[in-house]
């Protein structure tokens, strides 16, 4: 191996190591299309949260909705799930 190929492959290697942030890679349902309003509404967020951290982590997001009811503005619901961050970070 040349030395030209091996500073390459070293260099690679520590590009790799020194990844910006968390990874967030995106699949869509069907109420959902690639470069739409929601789309890109998520893949901001992600962009900006990317920018906050520096955690080596791959986060794997579905996003998905469908239309409601007549009248029917929106809907929502949430979970309360509380850990410590050093938790959450060992699980991620």
């Amino acid at each position: 191996m040349s030395r030209t190929s091996l500073l390459a492959s070293l260099l690679a290697v520590a590009a790799a190591s020194l990844q910006a942030g968390p990874v967030f890679n995106y699949t869509v349902g069907s109420g959902v299309t690639v470069g739409d309003q929601v789309y890109n509404g998520f893949v901001a967020a992600g962009n900006r949260w990317s920018a906050l951290f520096s955690d080596p982590v791959t986060i794997n997001v579905h996003i998905d909705y469908q239309s409601l009811g007549s009248g029917i503005l929106g809907q929502t619901s949430n979970s309360v799930y509380s850990t410590t961050y050093a938790n959450a970070r060992l699980r991620l």
